[in-house]
């Protein structure tokens, strides 16, 4: 039930440890730089339709259940999304004064 949820934590975990060379400071100045960052490469295995009128704000994969989380003051919304399709499922639209913005689960209580 949970395997999903905590799969992608670890991923997030994983990506924002990425760089972890040390920060090279010149003794003789007073500035600091980091090492460029390592290229990786991927491979796009598949694609999928998608709203374009749909700002995306966050993404959560959760039992099955791909949820969005769109902004944009008067057009934020949640969203339950048919990958296959683009298509909501469902879809809560927020108050107009409202800029959503991410999105995630937590006992099976969905946050935005």
């Amino acid at each position: 039930m949970y395997s999903k949820a905590v799969f992608s934590f670890i991923i997030v975990l994983m990506l924002a440890s990425c760089n972890n060379e040390e920060i090279k400071t010149d003794s003789s100045s007073s500035e600091t730089s980091l090492a460029a960052p390592q290229s990786i490469s991927y491979i796009v295995v598949d694609a999928y339709p998608h709203d374009t009128a749909a700002f995306t704000q966050g993404l959560e994969w959760y039992d099955d259940v791909l949820i969005e989380s769109t902004g944009l003051y008067g057009k934020s919304s949640l969203r339950q999304v048919v990958p296959t399709n683009g298509k909501s499922k469902k879809q809560i639209n927020n108050e107009k004064d409202i800029f959503a913005e991410g999105v995630t689960v937590w006992r099976d209580t969905v946050y935005q």
